[in-house]
């Protein structure tokens, strides 16, 4: 009786957040019944909770050596998952599905295959997620990652726009569709997507970026490199952002601050190609021919095969 009471007011802590005080309050129950396996469950998921994920492997276990339940299961399966160990974490959230079905393990199955490379089976499973529960908008926006990396904007942008019309105000989605629809060539409309983004997290280095790179092909040179300027104070050592800082001043004929984009996008990714590349190119326009030529070495160095590095060095060879 005594470690049911300790168990009961073990839990009342677990969903207070109280992680520590449910430790102790579940280890006097276990203390008095080693074998009550709710006891092993439940504290491996405070271990979990408070990222000690070595110590929740270790009560799921015990738990599971008492009692094989769908929860234990999921519970070491999702332990697993956090110490990506990818392959044993699918073994346990597959026996959680063999035994009953759970929208959650079929997701993180296909999280799984997602970080190992297999995205058509994460589909698979992500789908099976959704034909348990239509409207499982975290399985929906996966999809649509999925679909973008397969280069399929089609099924990527009906994905987002199924968690759109599930939550209006899905951050990722929302994002996920601004930067979809920036890469499929459709600016404008990315465009909104990416406002609508900014709104709510206006500090967000990756779609203050997107945003300048989408204005810049929107032949809008000027606003686009106040939003690179916005994003570099976000991430002062981004060397994409300089390099594409230093492609938009390129354009405006700002020849000497475009070469210092490029320079700082090097000193940051000292092995980074395109910044060389467009150091060169702005080197050649002013007939620094010279550093041109240094430039396009680099690459080469880099990348003995880069075809535009030697088709532009074989232009200054004819040039001299």
């Amino acid at each position: 009786m005594k470690a049911r009471k300790f168990y009961q007011q073990a839990i009342k802590s677990q969903k207070k957040e109280e992680y520590p005080e449910a430790l102790i309050l579940f280890q006097k129950a276990l203390e008095i019944d080693p074998g009550c396996y709710k006891a092993h469950t439940e504290r491996g998921y405070v271990y979990g909770n408070m990222e000690d994920f070595k110590e929740a492997l270790k009560s799921f276990d015990s738990s599971l050596n008492i009692k094989i339940t769908p929860h234990g299961l999921y519970g070491k399966a999702l332990t697993l998952y956090h110490l990506q160990e990818y392959t044993d974490a699918m073994l346990y959230f597959q026996k959680v599905v063999d035994i009953e079905p759970n929208e959650w393990a079929y997701f993180y199955i296909a999280s799984c295959h997602f970080y190992s490379g297999e995205f058509e089976l994460a589909l698979k499973s992500l789908n099976e997620a959704i034909l348990l529960n239509s409207e499982f908008k975290q399985a929906w926006n996966d999809k649509g990652v999925i679909y973008s990396i397969l280069k399929n904007d089609e099924k990527a942008l009906d994905s987002f726009q199924q968690v759109l019309e599930i939550d209006p105000d899905y951050l990722s989605a929302i994002y996920n569709m601004g930067t979809t629809l920036a890469d499929s060539g459709n600016y404008p409309e990315a465009l909104e997507y990416l406002n609508k983004f900014l709104e709510k997290d206006p500090e967000n280095f990756k779609a203050l970026l997107y945003k300048a790179n989408v204005l810049f092909f929107m032949d809008l040179p000027e606003d686009a490199l106040n939003y690179f300027e916005e994003a570099l104070i976000q991430n002062p050592d981004s060397p994409e952002a300089w390099n594409y800082k230093g492609c938009v001043l390129s354009s405006l004929g700002k020849s000497k601050e475009a070469i210092t984009s490029f320079k700082r996008a090097i000193k940051s990714s000292p092995e980074y190609v395109a910044a060389y590349l467009n150091l060169a190119n702005v080197y050649k326009e002013l007939n620094m021919l010279e550093n041109a030529k240094k430039s396009l070495d680099k690459v080469l160095k880099i990348s003995p095969d880069n075809e535009e590095a030697l088709k532009e060095n074989e232009s200054l060879k004819m040039n001299n």
